[in-house]
């Protein structure tokens, strides 16, 4: 199914979904852990974005941070690489992962559930 959450002010942490996400949070950390059959859109205007992924996860990831640092398990065969963003395919592809943060870091990392 299709998930979406929202936050003024707050944490959002979400764990074991399958399907869409849309979160973003004005004020806090997103920390989103599943399984992406769908798009996954993260967002966070002051705050850190984890996104936790199976290790045999395929998706694109589009990872973009206005002051903070990308990291990731994942490789990645890149696209784009800049100062503040990473973009490119991890594994044979999938769907969209795209996490977005103007003040804050940004963490893509392998699941272990």
């Amino acid at each position: 199914g299709e998930v979406q959450d929202s936050s003024g002010s707050g944490a959002i942490s979400a764990r074991g979904i399958k399907g869409a996400v849309t979160a973003s949070s004005a004020s806090g950390s997103s920390a989103v852990h599943g399984t992406p059959t769908a798009a996954w859109t993260l967002s966070s205007a002051s705050g850190r974005v984890q996104v936790g992924l199976p290790a045999a996860a395929g998706f694109v990831l589009d990872a973009s941070s206005a002051s903070g640092n990308i990291e990731t398990d994942f490789p990645v065969t890149t696209t784009e690489v800049r100062r503040r963003a990473l973009r490119g395919t991890v594994g044979s592809g999938g769907p969209v992962v795209k996490a977005s943060t103007a003040s804050g870091s940004i963490r893509i990392v392998k699941s272990t559930r």
